[in-house]
């Protein structure tokens, strides 16, 4: 039921995309390699928000944090921490 309502608003929902561009602040935008479904989108929200990073990770999918934790952990751990 859950899978079902995700996907009814994610078809009927307004696109917010633009509304990213007004973001100042660091971002980091991470997406597997191999995650078909969210490369293109990963890349619109990277290329909208004038302050974001992108990482590919590779040899990741969907779930990096559990297929490439390590790496995961140092990026995330590594922007969080940044100018500290």
């Amino acid at each position: 039921a859950m899978f079902a309502g995700m996907v009814t608003s994610m078809t009927t929902c307004a696109d917010r995309l633009g509304l990213l561009g007004k973001l100042r602040i660091p971002t980091l935008v991470m997406v597997g390699e191999n995650d078909a479904n969210f490369l293109a989108s990963s890349h619109a929200i990277a290329n909208t928000i004038p302050t974001a990073t992108l990482v590919e990770l590779s040899g990741a999918g969907h779930n990096p944090q559990f297929e490439v934790p390590d790496r995961w952990f140092d990026l995330i751990t590594g922007f969080l921490l940044a100018d500290v």
